[in-house]
């Protein structure tokens, strides 16, 4: 098989965007939850994780954009940090995860087919929106990028996914560097879907989040000397369960993807934990690892919010950010509430240093 390592990464979030605005807000521990303006939004929550002053125009400029929703609009950002770089060339491919695309773009759509005097007199620009893979799309075409083009639907575990596609795509010999990553938007929609889901099940939901995080993916006997990559992907797998034995079926794929590694859980420097189920207790890994291994990561639940798709992207993020110039064993830990979870073993080899 190939190793596949991940040569840089860029980031929109709460901090900002770009990676080093991702990078800077980690070191320094700033949450970003704040009070929603109720002019904007109509939402039951009073606080939200959301992307400051952030608009498809003010992002990406006046043309091309009247009718490119906030998913994708995320999506063209984070991507054009990457693009400007060393790395990405017209054969680069791209994987995105999303839990269901743009939600908000659905749902009005269906709901002015409904209202309208006839059911065909929508606005036919914003019809693409609707459709899942439209950021994933929309990047291959504003950046030129001409090889695979996927999108993964997982949840909160959709990152991870989108980096286990990328490593079977080099595996395969279908590209030699890949885009992957996944991207999650705030809306009214959303918000009142996850309220009404979660809000009175779930004392432990935390303000809703948005943003984006991409890793581009590449062999490693393909990236040039001089281009030290920041981890190397040593193990993935997922697991399904039906929120009874969350905490037992996460230490069981905790273990096999360290063993699938060749890794000892004893060197395992931090362990970084996304998303959230009902009967999860965040104690499965308690007898596996110290505890200053499993509270070294930061917590990006806590500083940027639930970040649905994106949460375990962050999560490898938040890693990225806080990890140290000397190698060093991660775990990143991905739990959707459908029934998905997911673990990837990282070894880390290059601190991030903002540009």
């Amino acid at each position: 098989m190939t190793a596949a390592v991940i040569t840089t990464w860029s980031a929109v979030s709460p901090y900002g965007i770009g990676s080093a605005a991702l990078v800077d807000g980690v070191r320094t521990g700033r949450p970003t939850a704040a009070d929603v303006d109720a002019d904007r939004w109509a939402v039951p929550d009073r606080l939200a994780n959301l992307l400051p002053a952030f608009s498809p125009t003010s992002a990406l400029g006046r043309k091309g954009t009247r009718a490119i929703d906030r998913a994708t609009a995320i999506a063209l950002v984070a991507m054009r940090e990457l693009a400007e770089g060393p790395g990405v060339d017209e054969e680069t491919a791209i994987v995105l995860g999303t839990t269901t695309g743009s939600l908000q773009s659905m749902m009005e759509f269906t709901r002015t087919s409904l209202l309208a005097s006839r059911p065909t007199l929508v606005d036919p620009a914003v019809i693409p929106n609707g459709v899942m893979n439209r950021a994933a799309s929309q990047c291959a075409i504003w950046y030129g990028l001409r090889g695979p083009n996927a999108t993964i639907a997982n949840g909160r575990a959709a990152g991870l996914a989108a980096l286990a596609y990328a490593k079977r795509l080099l595996d395969d010999n279908r590209a030699t560097s890949v885009v992957a990553g996944a991207v999650e938007e705030f809306s009214d929609q959303r918000c009142w879907l996850e309220h009404r889901r979660w809000g009175e099940v779930c004392d432990r939901r935390a303000p809703l989040g948005e943003g984006g995080v991409l890793f581009l993916v590449e062999r490693a006997d393909a990236v040039p000397q001089g281009r030290r990559p920041v981890a190397e992907i040593l193990a993935m797998t997922s697991r399904v369960h039906n929120n009874n034995d969350v905490d037992g079926i996460l230490r069981t794929a905790v273990l096999d993807a360290l063993a699938a590694a060749g890794i000892d859980p004893a060197r395992v420097w931090a362990v970084a934990r996304s998303g959230f189920a009902p009967d999860a207790t965040h104690r499965a890994l308690d007898d596996v690892f110290d505890h200053d291994v499993l509270t070294r990561a930061p917590d990006m639940t806590a500083l940027v919010g639930d970040t649905g798709a994106s949460s375990a992207g962050f999560a490898v993020a938040g890693v990225l950010a806080s990890a140290t110039d000397e190698p060093a064993i991660a775990v990143i830990t991905a739990v959707d509430p459908d029934g998905l979870l997911a673990v990837a073993v990282l070894r880390l080899g290059n601190r991030h240093k903002p540009t």
